[in-house]
Protein backbone atom coordinates (compact mmCIF):
# COMPACT_ATOMS: atom_id res chain seq x y z
CA UNK A 1 0.00 0.00 0.00
CA UNK A 2 1.42 3.40 -0.99
CA UNK A 3 1.94 6.05 1.67
CA UNK A 4 -0.20 9.12 1.01
CA UNK A 5 1.55 12.49 1.08
CA UNK A 6 0.27 15.07 3.58
CA UNK A 7 1.36 17.87 1.25
CA UNK A 8 -1.09 19.15 -1.34
CA UNK A 9 -0.41 18.61 -5.02
CA UNK A 10 -3.05 19.66 -7.53
CA UNK A 11 -3.26 17.90 -10.89
CA UNK A 12 -2.76 21.21 -12.74
CA UNK A 13 0.35 23.37 -12.92
CA UNK A 14 -0.32 26.07 -10.34
CA UNK A 15 1.08 27.58 -7.17
CA UNK A 16 0.06 26.03 -3.87
CA UNK A 17 -0.24 27.85 -0.56
CA UNK A 18 0.04 27.22 3.16
CA UNK A 19 -1.35 29.95 5.41
CA UNK A 20 -1.88 30.68 9.07
CA UNK A 21 -3.02 33.54 11.28
CA UNK A 22 -0.87 34.23 14.37
CA UNK A 23 -2.19 36.27 17.29
CA UNK A 24 0.16 37.54 20.02
CA UNK A 25 -1.83 35.52 22.59
CA UNK A 26 -1.95 32.17 20.77
CA UNK A 27 -0.57 29.36 22.90
CA UNK A 28 1.61 28.04 20.05
CA UNK A 29 2.77 31.42 18.70
CA UNK A 30 6.11 31.26 20.52
CA UNK A 31 6.58 27.48 20.34
CA UNK A 32 5.83 27.21 16.62
CA UNK A 33 2.63 26.88 14.58
CA UNK A 34 2.49 24.13 11.96
CA UNK A 35 1.28 25.66 8.67
CA UNK A 36 1.27 22.35 6.85
CA UNK A 37 3.51 20.22 4.69
CA UNK A 38 5.33 20.80 1.41
CA UNK A 39 5.41 17.57 -0.64
CA UNK A 40 8.65 15.99 -1.90
CA UNK A 41 10.25 17.60 -4.96
CA UNK A 42 8.64 20.99 -4.35
CA UNK A 43 10.12 24.46 -4.59
CA UNK A 44 9.21 27.23 -2.18
CA UNK A 45 8.68 30.31 -4.33
CA UNK A 46 7.84 33.07 -1.85
CA UNK A 47 6.95 33.67 1.77
CA UNK A 48 4.81 36.61 2.80
CA UNK A 49 4.23 38.02 6.25
CA UNK A 50 1.26 40.34 6.50
CA UNK A 51 1.15 42.26 9.78
CA UNK A 52 -2.50 43.19 10.31
CA UNK A 53 -1.90 44.69 13.76
CA UNK A 54 1.65 45.52 14.88
CA UNK A 55 2.96 43.43 17.78
CA UNK A 56 3.84 45.62 20.77
CA UNK A 57 6.19 43.70 23.08
CA UNK A 58 8.57 46.01 24.93
CA UNK A 59 11.81 45.32 23.07
CA UNK A 60 11.66 42.83 20.19
CA UNK A 61 8.82 41.52 17.99
CA UNK A 62 9.81 39.09 15.22
CA UNK A 63 8.33 36.35 13.04
CA UNK A 64 10.29 33.37 11.73
CA UNK A 65 9.45 30.54 9.33
CA UNK A 66 11.33 27.27 9.24
CA UNK A 67 11.43 23.49 9.00
CA UNK A 68 11.19 23.02 12.77
CA UNK A 69 8.89 24.57 15.38
CA UNK A 70 11.08 27.62 16.03
CA UNK A 71 13.28 27.27 12.95
CA UNK A 72 14.58 30.12 10.82
CA UNK A 73 15.39 28.17 7.64
CA UNK A 74 13.21 30.38 5.42
CA UNK A 75 12.57 33.62 7.31
CA UNK A 76 14.77 34.66 10.20
CA UNK A 77 13.37 37.17 12.69
CA UNK A 78 11.56 39.55 10.35
CA UNK A 79 10.22 42.71 12.04
CA UNK A 80 6.65 42.47 13.33
CA UNK A 81 6.50 45.41 15.72
CA UNK A 82 6.52 48.52 13.60
CA UNK A 83 5.61 47.34 10.11
CA UNK A 84 2.01 46.82 9.03
CA UNK A 85 0.90 45.46 5.71
CA UNK A 86 2.43 42.82 3.46
CA UNK A 87 6.14 42.02 3.31
CA UNK A 88 7.67 39.51 0.92
CA UNK A 89 10.49 37.71 2.68
CA UNK A 90 13.67 36.79 0.84
CA UNK A 91 14.04 33.02 0.93
CA UNK A 92 17.54 31.55 0.79
CA UNK A 93 18.00 29.61 -2.45
CA UNK A 94 19.74 26.84 -0.52
CA UNK A 95 16.54 26.12 1.40
CA UNK A 96 13.89 26.35 -1.30
CA UNK A 97 13.93 22.85 -2.83
CA UNK A 98 12.56 19.88 -0.90
CA UNK A 99 14.63 17.09 -2.48
CA UNK A 100 13.63 14.69 0.28
CA UNK A 101 11.35 11.73 -0.32
CA UNK A 102 9.33 12.92 2.70
CA UNK A 103 6.89 15.76 3.21
CA UNK A 104 8.58 18.83 4.75
CA UNK A 105 6.72 20.42 7.67
CA UNK A 106 6.65 24.23 7.66
CA UNK A 107 6.31 26.20 10.91
CA UNK A 108 5.88 29.88 11.82
CA UNK A 109 6.73 31.38 15.20
CA UNK A 110 6.53 34.74 16.98
CA UNK A 111 9.31 35.85 19.35
CA UNK A 112 9.11 38.71 21.82
CA UNK A 113 11.36 40.19 24.49
CA UNK A 114 10.81 42.87 27.10
CA UNK A 115 7.30 43.70 28.30
CA UNK A 116 4.85 41.12 26.97
CA UNK A 117 2.78 42.08 23.95
CA UNK A 118 -0.87 43.04 24.35
CA UNK A 119 -1.62 43.35 20.61
CA UNK A 120 -0.44 41.78 17.40
CA UNK A 121 -1.91 39.82 14.49
CA UNK A 122 -0.05 38.45 11.47
CA UNK A 123 -0.79 36.24 8.49
CA UNK A 124 1.97 34.03 7.13
CA UNK A 125 1.70 32.72 3.56
CA UNK A 126 4.05 30.15 2.01
CA UNK A 127 3.79 29.79 -1.77
CA UNK A 128 5.25 26.63 -3.33
CA UNK A 129 5.18 24.66 -6.56
CA UNK A 130 5.36 20.87 -6.75
CA UNK A 131 7.74 19.65 -9.45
Amino acid sequence: MAVRSLGRKFHTQQSHYLTTLINYSDADASTGRLLGYVPPNSVILRIYTIIQTAFNAGTTNTLSVGKTATGTDYVSATAAGSVTGPTAATVSAANTYNSSTQDQPIYASYAQTGTLASTGVAVVVVEYAPV
